[in-house]
């Protein structure tokens, strides 16, 4: 049976295309009676059929910043325990934010505004003892990653445990936020 793949971005998608359709693919033929030699085949020459690499609903990251399927939520607001949990029975978790791939992160802020009204779950937490916030991996984040809103974090009234993008106002920075508030979300399953 045939898979049908959907795009929801399709500036994206033709942007992929359009990388795909500019390199030449290389192909080996070996003879049985020389060197193997390479043939140059036409650059409109695609794959017949794309393995399906993430879960559904679930869109693949491959760059930079290492491999995996994300998902982004802004249509099913949680607090922060509860959109990790969504994450977490889905086979992955909160998507870690880093230097690396914070830039992704706003374009997928700026292309999937939804019903959510406030801002964005990222998976990263303040420890109960301790001042600086952790992935939900396990690793550190600076408070001076080039990702944090301005005078960020700042730990209001010392209960603002949990990480966000703030979209509204079209910030697309860091902020620590109290943890019950309802956001949207970006779950990610590593690959």
């Amino acid at each position: 049976m045939e898979k049908v793949y959907h795009y929801r971005d399709t500036q994206a998608l033709a942007a992929i295309t359009a990388r795909i359709l500019s390199k030449p693919l290389q192909r080996k033929v070996i003879p049985t009676t020389s060197a193997p030699t390479t043939t140059t085949l036409p650059s409109n020459t695609l794959p017949t059929t794309i393995p399906a690499a993430c879960p559904a609903r679930y869109s693949l990251y491959s760059e930079s910043c290492g491999r995996f399927c994300y998902r982004y939520e802004d249509n099913d607001c949680k607090d922060w325990d509860n959109a990790r949990a969504a994450c977490q029975a889905e086979g992955g978790d909160l998507l870690a934010p880093s230097e690396c791939n914070y830039e992704f992160l706003r374009e997928q802020a700026v292309q999937n505004l939804g019903d959510c009204p406030g801002n964005l779950w990222l998976g990263a937490r303040r420890p109960r003892n301790g001042d600086n916030f952790r992935t939900v991996r396990g690793d550190p984040i600076s408070n001076t990653a080039n990702f944090w809103e301005r005078d960020e974090p700042n730990n209001v009234n010392g209960n603002e445990n949990c990480l966000e993008m703030r979209i509204e106002f079209t910030i697309f920075l860091a902020n620590d936020q109290i943890c019950s508030e309802e956001n949207g979300y970006i779950c990610q399953i590593i690959r």
